[in-house]
C-alpha cells in the first residue's frame, strides 16, 4: 500500500492541529493551577467570570437543540466533551490574554 505524498502532508498537519489543540487545553489547566499574587488571581476570575454566561448559554443551546430532535422524531447527539473542552480553553486562552495585556501580568 503505497501512501501518496498529499497524504502524508495531510496526516501531518492534522497531528499538528491535534497537538496544538492538547497544547491550548494544557495551557488552561496549568494557568488555572499557578499560584499567584492578587493582581494575578483577579486577572483569572475576570476572565473565568467572562467565559462562564457563554459557556451556560452553549450547553444550553446544545440541550435546546436536543430536545428539539427528540421531539421531530430526530436523534440527540449530545455535547462531544472534546470539542466543547477545545472551544472553551481556547475562548479561555483569548480572555486571559485580553486581561493581561489590560491589568499587566
Amino acid at each position: 500500500m503505497d501512501i501518496s505524498s498529499e497524504s502524508w502532508l495531510i496526516m501531518i498537519v492534522c497531528l499538528l492541529f491535534f497537538a496544538a489543540c492538547w497544547a491550548v487545553i494544557a495551557y488552561v489547566f496549568v494557568t488555572l493551577a499557578r499560584q499567584g499574587d492578587e493582581r494575578r488571581r483577579m486577572i483569572v476570575g475576570r476572565a473565568a467570570a467572562a467565559c462562564f454566561p457563554v459557556f451556560l448559554l452553549y450547553l444550553v443551546f446544545h440541550v435546546a437543540e436536543d430536545v428539539y430532535r427528540s421531539v421531530t422524531g430526530g436523534e440527540a447527539d449530545g455535547v462531544n466533551p472534546f470539542s466543547t473542552l477545545l472551544v472553551f480553553s481556547i475562548l479561555y486562552a483569548i480572555e486571559l490574554l485580553y486581561y493581561k495585556r489590560k491589568f499587566g501580568d
